[in-house]
Order: structure tokens, then sequence, then C-alpha cells
């Protein structure tokens, strides 16, 4: 494995921590402290929701630039399906299926509805993958293109998280677009903020954004619907704008101290540890995901980081072990883990 592909992992190893570290919060400080959401005013929740997701959708369109270079389009078609929609399909019907045994469900929550509402991550890249790459095939990756599918889904009804899906689609997108070599916009605004006074700079901006940051800017709260009535909303137009800018700018300060302590401690048990990390993020995603739905049946009342920190380290140990069995045989690695 190349340093290029181990740095990638290494980022993913980080982010699938920062991914589990608020659903602990949210998940495992109790039902009264989940129903009434207090977790949206906790700091750790805040400061890690601004920039760990739009990180994951970046890395995802970056690695989708080398599929796009690699495949054809019919091919990647198929890929997308049997390494994204087959596990996404099969996950929730083992959900139901355990839900059902355990006696907290029945068989009537398998419609189509729920289907989309799981693992929207991963619904998510999906999604942008189709967009990008049908632009890619047939608009030569038109930026005119890009931006007009945008502000399209901007102002069409959402349902089924498809919100989520449009507030990926600039990081998908830019993602892509730093993997294209041949894009002199990419090469210029890389240039300008490589010096150490740009990162001085954006860390001002990111802490400034995240001082204002309030509940309302949650996309799981205010979604990204800018048709309000039949008017366009000014207001959810700079909500949207603030989401963006401040995940953008969260995103390159990660990047800027990712890259540095990766360099600084290559060989550190550290960096080996969370470069194997990043290699299961997918497994740990969807294993975490739906064990926290079982969190709510805990006997705990309040926050404490106590044991969320044991919380964290459960649930990462737990679904690091499943995806490890998982991936020792093919047919489940096949079908559960999309082949990775």
């Amino acid at each position: 494995m190349s340093i290029h592909n181990q740095y990638i992992d290494y980022i993913k190893g980080i982010t699938i921590i920062l991914v589990i570290i608020p659903h602990c919060i949210q998940y495992g400080s109790g039902a009264d402290y989940l129903n009434k959401c207090v977790f949206y005013e906790n700091p750790i929740f805040k400061f890690i929701y601004t920039f760990h997701m739009p990180v994951f959708m970046i890395i995802s369109g970056y690695l989708f630039k080398f599929s796009i270079n690699r495949h054809s389009f019919n091919d990647i078609v198929r890929s997308r399906v049997t390494t994204l929609l087959i596990p996404i399909l099969l996950w929730h019907s083992i959900y139901v299926f355990i839900n059902y045994i355990i006696g907290h469900g029945t068989f009537s929550n398998i419609y189509w509805g729920a289907y989309l509402k799981h693992l929207w991550f991963l619904w998510a890249v999906l999604w942008n993958s189709f967009i990008v790459l049908s632009i890619h095939r047939f608009a030569n990756d038109s930026f005119i293109v890009y931006t007009s599918i945008f502000l399209l889904l901007l102002c069409v009804p959402h349902r089924y998280n498809s919100n989520y899906y449009v507030f990926m689609y600039p990081y998908f997108l830019c993602g892509y677009l730093i993997n294209n070599q041949t894009s002199s916009i990419v090469k210029k605004v890389s240039s300008k903020l490589s010096t150490p006074l740009s990162t001085i700079i954006i860390s001002v901006i990111f802490f400034a954004l995240l001082a204002i940051y309030s509940r309302e800017d949650y996309v799981y709260v205010s979604k990204t619907d800018v048709i309000i009535g039949r008017h366009i909303s000014s207001h959810m137009l700079l909500v949207n704008l603030y989401r963006w800018a401040i995940g953008f700018v969260g995103s390159f300060l990660f990047y800027k101290i990712t890259h540095y302590l990766y360099h600084r401690f290559t060989e550190h048990v550290t960096n080996l540890f969370l470069v194997d990390l990043g290699t299961k993020t997918m497994g740990i995603y969807i294993i975490s995901d739906y064990s926290f739905r079982f969190f709510y049946l805990l006997p705990i009342n309040s926050l404490n980081y106590v044991l969320i920190t044991i919380e964290i380290i459960f649930v990462l140990g737990f679904s690091y072990f499943i995806t490890w069995i998982i991936e020792r045989n093919n047919y489940s690695r096949k079908y559960l883990l999309g082949g990775r």
C-alpha cells in the first residue's frame, strides 16, 4: 500500500471515531437526553458535527474520481449497486428481523421509506456518485451543469432524507474536483491555501463561525429546503451557505492537522492502528449505526463523560470485531460490505 493510500485510510480512521463520539453522546446519555435533543447544545457534539461528515464525503468524491478514470460508465453503475445498494438493503432487512426476534418491531417495518431513511450517508454517496457520473459522461464535467443541478436540487421538495444528500453534494463534488489534476482552479486554490498564514486565517474563521453555530444550523433540524410555501427563503439560503462554509473550513483544518500528524508519526503504533481502522470504516459505520438504535434500552439517566468514553471504546471495538468477522468470509464480505 502506498503512503498516499495509507494517509487516506488514516484520515478515514480518525473520522470514523469522530462519527462514533457524538453518537455515543446522543444515544448513550439516556432516553430523556435523547428525546429532548439536548445533545444539539453539547460543545463536543457541535464541534464534531460541523465537519466530520463533510470530510467523509470529500474523501468519497476524491476516491470516486479514480473509479471514473479506470472504469466504464456501465461498470461503475454495477459497482455502485453491489458495493452500496445491496449492503444497504441487506443490513436494514437484518435490522428489521432482529427487532422482530426481540419483540421490538414487526415485519410491517419493511417498507421502502424505512430503507431510504437508514444509513443515509451511504445513500448520499450512491446518489451523488450517479449525479457526478452522469454529468461526467453526458456533459463532460461541465461546471455550469454541476451548478445548475445543485440549484435545482435546492428548490425541489425533499423526502426520505434527500435533504442530507443535497447537503453532501458540494462536498462530494469538491473531493472529485480536487482529484481532477487538469483543473486549473483547483491548482490555484491549493497553492493559495498551502501557506502558514492562510492556515492561521482559516483557523480564526472556523472558530468565529463555530461561536455562532446554533441548533437551527444542523441539517437534521432545518433541512436544506429554500422554497418555503411559494417563495424562496433568504433566511434558509443564508443558513445553507453558513453550513457549507463552516463544513469546508473545518474540513480544511482537519486536513492540515492530520497531514502534519501523519507525517510526524508515520511509523508510530497509533498511526498504524488508525490506518487499519480506516480500512474498515464502512463496516464500522453500519454496525455502529444500528447498534445505537438499541441504546435506548440502557439504564442511563444523564450525560456522563466517563461512561461516554467507555461506550466509545465498546462500540468501536464491537463494530471493528464484527467487521473483521464479516471480512473472513467471501460471501459476507461481498454482500454485507460491498466486497471491501
